[in-house]
């Protein structure tokens, strides 16, 4: 998950999807092929390789003065998505490629997209569980880094929950606009930190897509 720091980026977002490969802003994925296990549900497993800009410097905030570097990361793992009639479930588990924190991830989400004519919007639910190491390496405090009001700690691993909403208007044939709104509820083991000091965060991203 993101640092707990506010802030705005604009990023150009490059997509695209063929049979083997699909690509959706900073994920690569090579697809292993569409399993229809019956004829409404299809079963679509694939090898990811996902960039995440979750790393962050002291003077990103006066509470991480002291602090030292945490460094984003590349990640690889698998995914799997399993469409059904009624809603899409997404399973994904992946791991520290850079070794930055040498820890892994997994991610369950269910979501479903309803449209009206031009209109779309996917409402979402995502379960995400973080290893002990992954969560020592983003939120832990280390000895060197103990300051007033800031104790050393040790992360363990923790499960976050996530609820979103991703509205998308198509104005024309090949020009959408989307929002995509999220709220995260966080865990004991990271809430409670001293370099976090709230119980959830929010997210909020405005994109422009052109297919061609």
């Amino acid at each position: 998950m993101p640092p707990l720091i506010s802030h705005a980026h604009v990023v150009p977002i490059v997509s695209y999807q063929s049979r083997w490969l699909r690509i959706a802003g900073t994920t690569a994925e090579l697809r292993l092929g569409d399993f229809a296990l019956t004829p409404s549900r299809e079963l679509s497993p694939g090898l990811k390789v996902k960039y995440e800009d979750s790393g962050y410097e002291a003077n990103d905030s006066p509470y991480l003065a002291g602090m030292d570097q945490r460094k984003s990361s590349l990640w690889e793992g698998l995914g799997v998505d399993w469409k059904t009639p009624v809603a899409k479930l997404s399973a994904e588990w992946v791991a520290d490629l850079s070794g930055n924190s040498k820890g892994q991830k997994l991610q369950v989400q269910i979501d479903r997209r309803f449209q009206w004519e031009s209109l779309g919007i996917t409402p979402r639910i995502q379960a995400h569980w973080m290893d002990a190491k992954y969560v020592d390496y983003c939120f832990g405090v280390r000895e060197s880094e103990v300051s007033t009001g800031r104790p050393a700690y040790v992360g363990a691993a923790a499960m976050a929950t996530e609820a979103g909403l991703r509205p998308d208007y198509q104005l024309t044939e090949h020009n959408t606009v989307f929002m995509d709104l999220g709220a995260t509820a966080l865990p004991d083991e990271i809430k409670k930190r001293p370099i976090v000091g709230r119980n959830n965060t929010s997210r909020v991203t405005l994109g422009y897509l052109y297919r061609s």
